[in-house]
């Protein structure tokens, strides 16, 4: 029964029973109810999708070469060894394993070479750019590591597929008489350079000297310079193979602090408040000017590769301060090249320099020095170049 208060309650009310407060109430809440279960439920797949993905990305790092965690130059040759060839994947993958030269000159005197296939590029085709994989928060995930994070992508070596390319062009060069070898500290340039000449004829009369001025812009963490590779790989190149590197312009170990943009060198000082800094009597100014220091002088692969992923997608050297290092060592090789032909000429025999160093090192030279315009260079592809034709043009200009 519902008492005569309730009844005249009701008949007085302007607005519907149905749409009383209390009612309303009770749907939102019910909305919200449903909506806050929905989010946790999209949260938690999320979070097994994020789980997938890192096990994928585990999976695939376990089952290449990059797994290991600085590999010694000796368990590299082990692995190449045991690797097993797959046809279907090299036409897959689009990769050439006896690339063609480009801009090929019987009377060049300079030859420049790009690295064989490495471990990074193998990443970028297989992972990155095909359709191997559909999950694109995989794909953004080996992406970050490759370009911010990662330990394992540090100064990567060649994949397998590179070794092979090398050792189809080293006939090519078996044939010239090649007096000096400049080549990149990186692991990538100094295992294509063994490569090419490990048979070379003349492997005994050869100059192979490492030059970090020919490095590639550091942009990614397969840039990012590792030393204890370094070392191990120059120790065992002259023990195994018979090639000394000489090491004379390369008098620091730390040389690639140096070319990061002062602009970049700018990271988080500390994660407290401000108090907790005026506290400390160290300002924000202070703090900074003291880690520009120690970058300076006492900066090694994971300090590079923490401001790296602090400025994702930003190149730590700035492409002023590159294509300057760019025109310097080519009035470098330049300079030299021109002073061996002409000593070649007295001794009627003639003589090349080879220049073993990266992509777009080697595409920004052509561009900026020669003048030419091309499509991006193939790995372990030979560039054949002189420096007399290019002055004849810079002339005709």
């Amino acid at each position: 029964m519902i008492s005569k208060l309730a009844k005249r309650f009701i008949l007085n009310s302007k607005t519907p029973l149905s749409s009383q407060p209390f009612y309303k109430f009770s749907q939102d809440q019910i909305k919200q109810n449903n909506k806050s279960i929905q989010e946790e439920k999209n949260s938690q797949e999320q979070s097994e999708e994020d789980q997938i993905n890192e096990e994928q990305l585990r999976f695939l790092l376990t089952q290449s070469l990059l797994y290991q965690n600085t590999p010694s130059e000796l368990k590299i040759r082990e692995l190449h060894k045991n690797f097993v060839f797959d046809e279907s994947e090299v036409q897959q993958l689009g990769i050439s394993l006896n690339p063609y030269d480009q801009y090929s000159s019987d009377d060049g005197n300079v030859i420049f070479i790009r690295h064989g296939y490495s471990y990074h590029n193998y990443f970028v085709d297989k992972y990155i750019n095909s359709q191997t994989i559909n999950s694109k928060k995989l794909k953004q995930l080996i992406k970050d590591k490759m370009f911010s994070n990662s330990q394992e992508f540090v100064d990567t070596p060649l994949h397998p597929y590179g070794i092979i390319q090398c050792k189809n062009k080293a006939p090519q060069l078996h044939k010239l008489r090649i007096q000096t070898v400049y080549v990149s500290p990186m692991q990538r340039t100094l295992q294509t350079c063994v490569e090419l000449f490990r048979n070379h004829p003349n492997k005994r009369k050869i100059q192979f000297i490492v030059q970090p001025q020919i490095s590639e812009q550091l942009t990614k963490v397969s840039d990012i310079f590792d030393s204890n590779k370094f070392i191990d790989f120059i120790k065992t190149s002259y023990q195994k193979d018979g090639i000394s590197f000489n090491c004379r312009y390369f008098y620091q170990h730390n040389w690639q602090a140096n070319v990061i943009d002062e602009q970049l060198l700018k990271m988080p000082v500390s994660s407290s408040s401000d108090s907790d800094q005026e506290a400390n009597g160290e300002g924000e100014e202070e703090a900074q000017q003291s880690f520009n220091k120690i970058q300076r002088h006492m900066a090694d692969t994971t300090t590079i590769m923490n401001l790296m992923e602090y400025h994702k997608n930003q190149p730590l050297e700035n492409h002023y301060n590159f294509v300057r290092r760019v025109l310097h060592t080519n009035k470098c090789i330049k300079r030299y090249s021109l002073k061996l032909k002409e000593q070649s000429l007295q001794k009627q025999k003639q003589s090349m320099v080879c220049v073993i160093s990266h992509g777009y090192f080697i595409d920004t030279l052509i561009r900026k020095c020669f003048r030419e315009k091309h499509k991006s260079i193939n790995n372990c592809s030979f560039i054949y170049k002189s420096y007399d034709k290019e002055e004849a043009q810079n002339q005709n200009n």
